[in-house]
C-alpha cells in the first residue's frame, strides 16, 4: 500500500506528518479506500469518507414557479406572478448565484412563516449549494406537494451521495424514476452512485522528494467491492514503497484487508495489514463513528516506517499504537473540524498533533471556490533523524483557498495556500496543488495530482514536492 505526500489532507509544514499517503488517492477515487491513519480534511460540502470531485460541482435545478404560477418577474425567465418582496429577494440571491445569503435568509423567512413548496425547494437548494447540508436535508424533507417531492427527494439522495452513502442514495433514485422515468436529475445521480457501487480496482504511482534528498518511489493496486445492499464493502490492497537518502536505501512491501460495515450505528471499520519483505510486522485498528457520524474514533497499530518517509525508518522497522478523534460541525458561517492524534512510537518517541479547520460558508469567489483559515500542531517528545519530529513543538496559522469543478467527463481539483508562524519550530509557508481526472470511457478513469511546498524548519529553508498518477477500472 503506498503512501505518498498528501497535498488535499495536509498542510504546508506537513510532509512527514501522519496525513500522508493513501488519502491522495480517496480524494481522488471513491474507489481507492487506503490505508491514512488519520481522516482526510473534508473537502466542500462538508464531504468525509468516500469522496468524488467530478460530483462536488453541482449544477442547480431549474427554476420552480410559485403556485401561483409564472416566473417572478426579476428573475431570469421575466413575467409572471411577483412573490412578497422577502420571497423575490431569496429567489433573485438564489438565481444570482448566491446560495450562502438565499439560504440564509431562507432559514429566517421558514422560522416566522410558512413558504410554499416552491420556495422552500429553492432554499433547500441553496443550502446544499453552500455546504449547510443538515439544514438543507430538513427543509427537503418539508417539501410535500407533488412534482416538487420528486425534486426534494433528489436533492436528499445527492446530499447522501455527496456524503460518500451512495448505498443509501441509490435507492432514492430509483424511487424517484419508478414515478417519473424522465427525471434528468434522478437519472444522472444514479447512474454516479451504481458507478461507485461496483467492483472496482485501483492502481496508483507516484515519487515524492524534498530538500533533505529524501525521495521516495511507490505504487500500489487496490481492490474494492460490496455486497449485494451495498452497505458492507471489502478491500484488499497491496504495494511497495522504495525510500532513498544519500547513503541509505529500504524497501518495503505489504499487503492490506479492510471491511466496513454501514449498516451498523457505529459504521465500523476494521483494518489488518502486514509487511512482507523487511522486518515482518502486523498492523491493526479500528474506526467507528458516534454522534450521527459527526465524532469519529480511530484506534490500533500503525505502521509508522512507512509514515515516516525515511529509509532508515523502514531498515528500523518502526511502528506505532495510535489513538485519534475527528470531530466536524456544521454552522451558519461554515464547516468546523478538529483532529486530535496521539502516537506511542516504537523507539521510546511520542508524537501529539492537532489540527482545527474552518471551511467558510462564504463565497465571494464563486461557488466553487472555498475560503478556508485554521491551525495546526505537532509535538515529539525527543529528536530523531528519522523522522520530523519538533522537540521545542511546531504551531502555524495558515489559509487558503480550494476550488473544484467538473465538465462532462473532467475533473478538476486546485489549491492555494500560505502560512504564518505560533510558536516553535513553524516559520512562513506556501502550498500549492492542483489535480485532474478523466473518464476515458464509462468505465475507466486516469487521475493525476501534482503538489509543492515550501516552508521553515527549525529556521532553515525546507522545501517538497509530490506527483501521483490513478487508474481506475470499474468492473459492471
Amino acid at each position: 500500500m503506498v503512501t505518498l505526500p498528501n497535498p488535499l489532507a495536509m498542510h504546508a509544514d506537513s510532509l512527514t506528518a501522519i496525513r500522508i499517503g493513501g488519502a491522495f488517492a480517496l480524494y481522488i477515487s471513491c474507489a481507492f479506500t487506503t490505508w491514512a491513519q488519520t481522516p482526510t480534511d473534508p473537502p466542500s460540502f462538508a464531504q468525509v469518507g468516500n469522496t468524488n470531485p467530478s460530483e462536488l460541482f453541482i449544477p442547480p435545478f431549474r427554476y420552480v414557479a410559485p403556485k401561483t404560477g409564472g416566473a417572478p418577474a426579476a428573475s431570469a425567465e421575466g413575467g409572471g406572478a411577483v412573490r412578497p418582496s422577502k420571497e423575490q429577494r431569496i429567489v433573485e440571491l438564489s438565481n444570482a448565484g448566491e446560495y450562502g445569503k438565499a439560504g440564509s435568509e431562507g432559514l429566517e423567512l421558514i422560522a416566522s412563516e410558512k413558504p410554499d413548496d416552491s420556495l422552500q425547494l429553492i432554499i433547500a437548494n441553496s443550502l446544499a449549494w453552500s455546504g449547510r447540508l443538515r439544514e438543507a436535508t430538513a427543509t427537503y424533507r418539508n417539501i410535500v406537494q407533488d412534482p416538487l417531492v420528486d425534486d426534494a427527494n433528489v436533492g436528499i439522495a445527492n446530499i447522501l451521495r455527496w456524503q460518500g452513502y451512495d448505498e443509501a442514495a441509490a435507492p432514492i433514485y430509483r424511487t424517484v424514476l419508478a414515478k417519473n422515468s424522465e427525471h434528468v436529475d434522478a437519472r444522472s445521480g444514479l447512474e454516479l452512485a451504481e458507478r461507485e457501487l461496483a467492483p472496482r480496482t485501483t492502481l496508483m504511482f507516484g515519487r515524492s522528494s524534498d530538500s533533505s534528498e529524501s525521495i521516495r518511489n511507490g505504487a500500489s493496486v487496490n481492490h474494492r467491492w460490496r455486497d449485494a445492499s451495498g452497505y458492507k464493502i471489502y478491500e484488499i490492497e497491496t504495494g511497495v514503497v522504495r525510500d532513498e537518502l544519500p547513503n541509505s536505501e529500504a524497501r518495503q512491501q505489504d499487503v492490506g484487508l479492510r471491511y466496513s460495515d454501514r449498516s451498523l450505528e457505529l459504521k465500523p471499520t476494521l483494518e489488518l495489514s502486514a509487511t512482507t519483505n523487511t522486518n515482518q510486522s502486523v498492523f491493526g485498528g479500528i474506526k467507528f463513528w458516534l454522534d450521527d457520524d459527526r465524532l469519529q474514533f480511530d484506534i490500533g497499530k500503525v505502521n509508522w516506517a512507512k509514515s515516516a518517509i525515511n529509509p532508515n525508518a523502514i531498515l528500523a522497522g518502526l511502528s506505532a499504537t495510535h489513538v485519534g478523534v475527528f470531530a466536524k460541525r456544521e454552522y451558519s458561517f461554515g464547516l468546523a473540524t478538529a483532529k486530535f492524534d496521539y502516537f506511542n512510537i516504537s523507539d521510546s518517541n511520542t508524537l501529539v498533533s492537532s489540527d482545527v479547520k474552518l471551511v467558510s460558508s462564504l463565497r465571494p469567489l464563486g461557488n466553487a471556490i472555498k475560503p478556508y483559515t485554521g491551525f495546526e500542531t505537532r509535538k515529539t517528545s525527543m529528536l530523531t533523524s528519522n523522522y520530523w519530529s519538533p522537540t521545542n513543538g511546531y504551531g502555524s496559522l495558515y489559509g487558503g483557498l480550494s476550488g473544484d469543478w467538473a465538465l462532462n467527463d473532467w475533473s478538476l481539483f486546485g489549491s492555494v495556500q500560505v502560512g504564518l508562524p505560533l510558536y516553535g519550530d513553524a516559520g512562513t509557508s506556501w502550498s500549492l496543488s492542483g489535480g485532474a481526472r478523466r473518464w476515458l470511457t464509462d468505465n475507466f478513469a486516469l487521475s493525476m495530482l501534482l503538489w509543492g511546498m515550501r516552508s521553515e524548519r527549525s529556521g532553515a529553508e525546507y522545501r517538497a514536492q509530490s506527483a501521483n498518477v490513478v487508474l481506475e477500472k470499474v468492473w459492471r
